[in-house]
């Protein structure tokens, strides 16, 4: 390995450190540096690794939605590209990217593009023998779902677990089991203190992000319980944490339940959400944040009460 790719290697391993520290700003400049060294060179394992990196924060960044499909395809054919002739490069990057391709079709409510790489990703999993990927799948396909059909998430949600029980899958399956409770909370047939022992289970194996979007769960769970003082506990249980402060898609989902305990419209815009069912729900808590009673958002059937998000992940 050249001293030139050694430190670009160094500076991948550094980007990857700093998701985990609360300095996503920082790895995310990182993975762009990379990416862009690899402009007039032959592009390699490090570079689909960073490029897929930036496709996730591009989609955690709750602002790409629309542009991000054509970002991902020009992605997939610089992959396809090289994998004819690099028998070595890792299928992890493409897997991922064309995950992303399915939930932001899932976030613009295309739900004809996104069952199509619903499919196509079971069978890239199955091609590539990479059935931790056929999980991801299924879970990420659930989440994306819960404004439309909660039954149907939910069991692919249970779907998805069956794919989680190794060492090496830990946090997504206890990530998966906080979905799947809370879900089952949202359906009537769970229960709040079964959702308290799967947040209890998350901050015991310090899996910090997940516990804390858990408060939000939590904070829904316990406004459709008509116990405000609980829900405004968990609210600024969630809203504390500075690894929380700087997710975007965290900011909706404060705004959408703190107008509602709050009773005041609490403002957020993105103008990128327009023609989306996110702007719906924002529509929806400036018209209604005075209601006293909330319900769960639900695309196809119109409430005039006010519409908590279920899409608390």
């Amino acid at each position: 390995m050249g001293e030139h790719k050694k430190i670009e290697t160094v500076k991948y391993f550094l980007a990857f450190s700093y998701m985990h520290c609360n300095i996503s700003k920082e790895s995310q400049k990182l993975f762009c540096e990379i990416a862009s060294k690899y402009q007039l060179k032959t592009k390699d394992n490090l570079y689909f690794e960073a490029e897929a990196q930036v496709i996730d924060a591009k989609y955690w960044g709750f602002k790409e939605f629309k542009t991000l499909p054509a970002y991902i395809n020009k992605f997939r054919r610089n992959w396809k590209n090289v994998e004819c002739d690099t028998p070595q490069l890792k299928t992890r990057p493409y897997l991922t990217a064309t995950n992303r391709m399915m939930v932001t079709y899932l976030a613009l409510d295309n739900i004809k593009l996104a069952n199509k790489w619903l499919r196509k990703n079971v069978r890239l999993a199955i091609k590539y023998d990479a059935y931790e990927h056929l999980g991801y799948t299924y879970m990420d396909y659930a989440k994306g779902i819960y404004h439309l059909n909660l039954s149907l998430a939910l069991r692919y949600l249970e779907l998805a677990d069956l794919y989680f029980q190794s060492s090496s899958e830990q946090r997504r399956h206890l990530d998966c089991q906080c979905e799947i409770q809370y879900v089952k909370l949202l359906l009537g047939s769970g229960n709040i203190e079964s959702l308290l022992l799967a947040q209890e289970t998350l901050f015991e194996s310090q899996y910090w992000i997940q516990y804390y979007k858990c408060h939000l769960k939590l904070a829904v769970g316990y406004i459709l319980m008509d116990k405000i003082t609980e829900a405004l506990q968990h609210l600024l249980e969630a809203e504390a944490p500075a690894i929380m402060k700087n997710d975007e898609r965290v900011k909706y989902l404060c705004s959408v339940i703190g107008s509602f305990l709050y009773k005041e419209p609490i403002p957020y815009k993105n103008l990128t959400l327009v023609g989306t069912s996110y702007q719906k729900v924002i529509e929806k808590m400036h018209l209604n944040f005075e209601q006293s009673s909330a319900v769960i958002y639900n695309l196809k059937n119109d409430s005039t009460l006010y519409n908590l998000d279920p899409r608390v992940w």
